[in-house]
This record gives structure tokens, C-alpha cells and sequence, in this order.
């Protein structure tokens, strides 16, 4: 039931006619592999980073997107009281440039240290609002988009994925641990207007989240 729920919240109303795979190549600035180092993926070591993702266009729930195979390859943003100094609280002007009905984005985030899956969080330990969206049109609105842990966006590691996101891969890590990524399907409600940029912005929560790819369609 839930599956059926995501479909029909997050698919478009009539099919696209074209996808635009956005360039994330100005802001990405992580591995998906980690290594022993752990500057790489979310820095939890080698055996629980992403390289078991494919790479290059991939079709990821009926969307095409473009996971870099080399160099960096998704754009981590910094968590609350990070001790990463190297990590961004913002990845700026991500290009868009057309009219897009909408825009999928393949993004997760990390596994949050402590957590609870009771309904009621009453003692406050589950993250909020990891980040936003901000979309920049080209009449000069900007539509802010919540990142809502568990509801538009999960940790990679969630059994459910996000209420209001569709899974879209599932794997395992080297040392043997479920990996689920959702994408999440933003609506336009302005299709005539042009989407001039996108920030991914973090919301200085308790987990990093992470954009992989993003991918307009009209």
C-alpha cells in the first residue's frame, strides 16, 4: 500500500515528453566509494560507502539520471556541529535554464546516530529538516522545497525509504548492509516559467544530506 501511495503522490500527471539530466558537476565534491582515509561517500570507511551503485545514465524509478563514474561524483552538505570544516552548508546555482514541469532529484542522507520509528518522537532525537531546495525562476520567484527526514528524504540505510518519495535502488554495502535510495519528485506550479537554478541548501540538522543526481522533466 505504501509503494501504490508514493506512485501516485509523486507521479506526474501526464508522462513527460523529454528529460534534461542536470550538471551537478560545479558543486559535487564526494566520492561514492570511501576509502581507509574516509574522505570519501559519508567518511564511514570502505565497507559502508556506495561504490555498489551503477554509474553513468541510469534509469532509477522511470527517470533518467547521470551518476558520474570517475572523479567526484554527489555533493555532501554539512551537518550541525560538523567536524568536517571542508563540508558546505550550501552547493550554489546548480544550472537549469529550461522550462521543466518538474524536477526528480536522487538524494539521501546520513544514517542519523540515534533514532526512534515510534510515531510520536518524544524525546526530540529524530532529525527535522535536513535542508531545502531553493529554485530560482526566471520571473524572479523562488520556491523553497523542505528536505523532511523520513517524509522527502531518508538515510541510506532506512528499511522504508521516504513517505512522500519513491524507492528507487536497493544493494548492499561491502560489509553487508541495505542500502535504499528514494528519488524525490518535485511538482511545478509554474511550467510556463523557466527554472533559471537550484540551490541544495542544508538545514544544519543532525545528519549530512546528499544530492547524487537531479534530473528536470517536461
Amino acid at each position: 500500500p505504501s509503494a501504490i501511495f508514493r506512485q501516485l503522490h509523486d507521479s506526474p500527471s501526464t508522462p513527460p515528453k523529454e528529460f534534461l539530466p542536470l550538471d551537478l558537476s560545479g558543486c559535487a565534491n564526494r566520492r561514492l566509494a570511501d576509502n581507509e582515509d574516509r574522505t570519501g561517500w559519508l567518511g564511514d570507511g570502505p565497507d559502508h560507502d556506495l561504490s555498489s551503485l551503477p554509474t553513468a545514465r541510469q534509469w532509477l524509478a522511470n527517470v533518467p539520471f547521470e551518476i558520474p563514474a570517475k572523479g567526484t561524483q554527489c555533493t555532501v552538505l554539512a551537518r550541525n556541529e560538523d567536524p568536517n570544516p571542508a563540508l558546505p552548508n550550501r552547493a550554489w546555482q546548480i544550472p537549469v535554464a529550461a522550462k521543466v514541469k518538474g524536477l526528480a532529484f536522487l538524494h539521501t542522507c546520513e544514517r542519523p546516530a540515534t533514532f526512534t520509528r515510534h510515531i510520536y518522537d518524544r524525546r526530540k532525537v529524530n532529525p527535522g529538516t535536513l535542508g531545502s531546495y531553493v529554485i530560482y525562476l526566471a520571473d524572479g520567484r523562488e520556491v523553497v522545497v523542505p528536505l523532511r527526514w523520513n517524509k522527502e528524504i531518508a538515510d541510506w540505510n532506512s528499511q522504508l525509504g521516504p513517505a512522500l518519495a519513491e524507492t528507487a535502488w536497493q544493494g548492499k554495502t561491502k560489509g553487508g548492509a541495505q542500502i535504499r535510495l528514494s528519488v524525490f519528485r518535485w511538482q511545478n506550479p509554474y511550467p510556463d516559467v523557466a527554472v533559471e537554478s537550484i540551490d541544495f541548501v542544508s538545514g544544519a540538522d543532525k545528519v549530512r544530506p546528499v544530492l547524487i543526481a537531479a534530473t528536470g522533466w517536461r
